[in-house]
Order: structure tokens, then sequence, then C-alpha cells
């Protein structure tokens, strides 16, 4: 017998695209930690990153940066919105995932623009 599934309600006020390849955060706190760029809105943004690694606490400041063309947004304040551990089913890895979503604090207008350019030209776009 099945269960019948939650439906699931959509809290974000903004839509997240996905990335295009290259795009990294890299987390600033007492150790920098990187991680890879999965998604991003204007409220936030979500990547993954190899467990284990030092994270941040809750609000923390990160950069956002294409591999080929360099740093788009800086010393950004974010907040953990959720942070789970991908299951990724390949046999004897030795490493375990996770998932990271993350909701931008109050962004300055200089953000703001900086942010939207990130979408606009490295992101896929909904058509």
């Amino acid at each position: 017998m099945m269960l019948p599934r939650k439906k699931l309600i959509e809290r974000r006020r903004f839509i997240r695209f996905p990335v295009k390849q290259g795009a990294f955060v890299v987390l600033k706190s007492d150790q920098a930690t990187i991680g890879q760029l999965v998604d991003i809105g204007r409220g936030g943004l979500c990547y993954s990153y190899i467990d284990g690694l030092a994270m941040p606490g809750d609000d923390f400041e990160i950069d956002l940066f294409m591999s080929q063309v360099g740093i788009f947004l800086r010393k950004t304040t974010v907040k953990t919105v959720s942070d789970i551990q991908v299951d990724t089913h390949i046999a004897d890895n030795a490493l375990s995932f996770g998932k990271r979503r993350l909701q931008f604090n109050e962004l300055n207008l200089e953000q703001t623009t900086q942010l939207d350019y990130f979408i606009q030209f490295h992101t896929h776009l909904a058509a």
C-alpha cells in the first residue's frame, strides 16, 4: 500500500536558477571553505560540498566567483536555511557530500546589481 505524498509548499520569494559550470562559493570564517554552486536566485543559493570540511555557523560571509571570470559578489552575509547529507550511490566512495541552502541577508545596491548580472549571464534562465 502506498502512502499519500505530502504536498510540498514552495516558500521561496524568488525563483532559483541552475548555475552554469565553473561557479563556486567561498565560505569565509576561521578557515575558508569552497563549494560548488548549484543554483541561485535573488533570495539565496544552494551549493554542494565535501562533508567533513569546516563549516561556519549560522550567519557568515561568502564570495561568489566563476573559475574563468573571477569574483562577482564579495563579502555577502548569508544565513543557513538547511544543510543535508546527499546520498551519492557510488560504490566504495570514501567521501560523503552535502548540500547547503543559504539565504542572503540584506543586500546593498551594489551587491544586488552584481547578483542580477551573475544570474543573467551565468545561470540557465528559464525560457
